[in-house]
């Protein structure tokens, strides 16, 4: 896919299931893919926090990026999620990536530098700068405080404006509404020969209308209500804002709960759909009890009609 590729619309993460004895069930994965795509969703995130990829060993991480892109042969963008620990674990990632037939990558500084120290500008600089001469595809800079992303606007189109593939951003912090726009301001005024793509939101899609309203292409959400985001894409590209305030009103709470637990949530919603068998988690994620799940089964009666499939 050619560099100039428009990667809009909702993006949905590839969620990891694991079997009972928690090895990565490949099969599962090939069914969410199926899954999203049959609800309309327009591209896929890999191995990122909503995969549990902090607790993927590299050869499970391999596996699964060729896994899903095999999957999907061409049929809508794969962006694959490389947070690494190191420039060096980058660039594995990255160039394992590309090879793999990738259309883009997502990444972020390295993050046991980010988390232990607060990493300084001038290592996101370095980090970014190796990244960019490995590859010959678009990527993404995902600015999430969870993973220590803590980059400004400034400083996010100093990235853009340095590196000739880093073209998108994944932006998911506490003030990502107003980010938006200050991002989208600032590429504005990148200097002759530069080029920016958009800025996708994160972070459960709580805020999905109100991120497209401020100029956001799209959103990268877990896969579990894909089709529920593409009906407020959809409304809101038809210029129907009555009915894409109505279903983002009506998926709030869905939202909220993947904000929080993301992955235990995810999978659950994924089982109750008939795409998954196990819902087990790696112990590091957040997990739901008793309570959660009645919680759940109230809201998914509720939101259940906006399902497509």
């Amino acid at each position: 896919m050619a560099k100039t590729q428009k990667f809009e619309g909702v993006m949905s993460v590839v969620c990891t299931p694991f079997k009972e004895n928690l090895e990565v069930d490949y099969d599962a994965i090939r069914r969410v893919v199926d899954f999203v795509i049959a609800c309309g969703g327009h591209g896929f995130l890999t191995t990122v926090m909503s995969s549990e990829f902090y607790t993927l060993t590299d050869e499970e991480h391999f596996k699964i990026v060729e896994t899903v892109i095999d999957q999907v042969n061409g049929r809508v963008p794969v962006v694959v999620g490389a947070a690494s620990r190191s420039i060096e674990h980058g660039l594995l990632y990255a160039r394992h990536a590309q090879h793999a037939g990738a259309d883009a990558i997502c990444t972020t500084p390295p993050v046991v530098d980010t988390l232990l120290h607060g990493v300084p500008f001038e290592r996101a600089r370095d980090y970014f700068r190796a990244i960019n001469e490995a590859l010959d595809i678009p990527i993404f800079v995902q600015n999430a405080p969870p993973i220590g992303g803590t980059l400004t606007a400034e400083q996010l189109m100093q990235l853009c404006t340095e590196n000739s593939h880093v073209l998108y951003v994944k932006e998911e912090g506490a003030n990502c509404q107003q980010m938006i726009p200050k991002i989208l301001e600032m590429s504005k005024h990148m200097p002759e020969g530069s080029s920016f793509g958009g800025v996708l939101s994160g972070g459960g899609g709580c805020t999905f209308l109100s991120d497209l309203k401020r100029g956001a292409c799209g959103t990268m959400p877990a896969s579990a209500t894909t089709d529920v985001f593409v009906s407020i894409w959809n409304a809101f590209k038809a210029g129907d804002m009555e009915k894409a305030q109505e279903i983002q009103s009506a998926s709030m709470n869905f939202g909220l709960y993947e904000h929080i637990y993301w992955s235990a949530f995810n999978k659950y919603v994924l089982k109750r759909r008939g795409i998954l068998d196990c819902i087990r988690i790696r112990e590091t994620a957040p997990s739901l009890d008793t309570m959660n799940y009645a919680e759940i089964d109230a809201i998914y009666d509720t939101i259940k009609p906006y399902f497509c499939i």
